[in-house]
């Protein structure tokens, strides 16, 4: 019987060098947010981590070193049908008016089967920055979509 892809003959993991490990499917995924259950999310998009690059000159030497410096967390942004529900809106608007409440925000990466979580990040301390409806169009019979960026903190992945 050929062995499953992402595990090696003899119990070997996905790392051993030689067994191939089918990549992730970018349309299973589900965005979870600290006590909002209406969020239906279509999309994300914009999980970014950037380190700055410190360049400094050391007396004598012609070699100019570099240092890692200060992590940038970029905002993500996060597709929605608009419902009925008001939790978006409302967490939208606590930030607006302040003091905003910071929730913790999970993007979970499911299997091919739609159930099984593979990778799980959190971003910590998230609060929203924008909020943009969809265009209404009478003459358009789709579902209206929203879109929601938010800012966090810090984030790691389980």
């Amino acid at each position: 019987m050929p062995e499953a892809a992402g595990k090696a003959p003899g119990g070997g993991t996905a790392a051993t060098p030689g067994v191939f490990v089918d990549p992730f499917r970018v349309c299973h995924f589900k965005l979870m947010i600290l006590g909002i259950t209406e969020g239906h999310f279509t999309a994300f998009s914009g999980f970014r981590i950037r380190i700055d690059n410190i360049s400094y000159m050391e007396g004598g030497s012609p070699v100019e070193h570099q240092i890692p410096g200060r992590a940038h967390y970029d905002p993500v942004t996060l597709q929605f049908g608009f419902t009925q529900s008001r939790e978006l809106w409302d967490w939208m608007m606590s930030a607006a008016k302040q003091p905003v409440q910071r929730k913790n925000v999970q993007i979970i990466v499911l299997d091919a089967d739609g159930i099984t979580e593979k990778v799980r990040w959190t971003l910590y301390n998230a609060w929203p920055i924008e909020w943009v409806a969809d265009d209404w169009n009478a003459g358009r019979s789709a579902v209206a979509i929203h879109t929601l960026r938010v800012a966090y903190e810090n984030c790691d992945q389980q």
